[in-house]
């Protein structure tokens, strides 16, 4: 089991009688979660408003381009209604990556993933990149905790320079915008 999941799980449980989104915000996602995948935590913006709402965290990564951050409750699970609201903040930030955390789910969506409509629940489901509980390595609809790390500043935003390429045949450019998207077998570069 990687470190970071096993300091998670610590954090969540050291809080379980206070559960509320500050102390999550906070001691688990700030202090715990965004440092130790190297996120600068000294540069993370806290209730950046959005024109409808307010965005819990905005990370800056690099130049224009931020990390989106909303944390919920740890008392319930994440649905499709809080992918809407992160994905409203995103869309109003001009953002392309939202991680959505209740201190013990983590979900990992890219905006600008361009996917066949989805036949069962919503289209909201094909943001999702990764979907992860630090207490299940496994279930429906989840990722396996072996991926986590795929979450990081590295492997989201700096491998991208990485795996820039020139295709000598035809000229076009591709970027595969992270190792962390590499990694995910079903996900499609548009």
């Amino acid at each position: 089991m990687n470190e970071i999941v096993k300091d998670l799980r610590n954090e969540f449980n050291k809080r379980k009688n206070d559960l509320q989104e500050p102390n999550i915000k906070v001691h688990i996602i700030t202090n715990t979660f965004l440092k130790y995948l190297g996120y600068d935590t000294d540069e993370c913006i806290y209730e950046v408003p959005t024109g409808k709402g307010y965005c819990d965290i905005l990370v800056p990564t690099n130049g224009d381009s931020a990390l989106v951050v909303e944390v919920k409750t740890g008392k319930q699970p994440l649905n499709e209604k809080d992918i809407e609201q992160i994905q409203d903040y995103a869309n109003r930030k001009k953002q392309r990556f939202g991680i959505l955390t209740n201190g013990y789910e983590y979900i990992l969506l890219d905006f600008k993933i361009s996917s066949p409509p989805i036949l069962k629940g919503t289209a909201y489901k094909s943001y999702v990149v990764f979907w992860f509980n630090i207490f299940r390595s496994r279930g429906n609809g989840l990722t396996e905790l072996k991926y986590f790390q795929y979450l990081s500043f590295e492997n989201l935003f700096r491998a991208c320079e990485v795996f820039s390429v020139n295709l000598p045949f035809c000229g076009k450019k591709v970027c595969f915008q992270g190792r962390a998207l590499k990694a995910c077998p079903n996900y499609n570069i548009s």
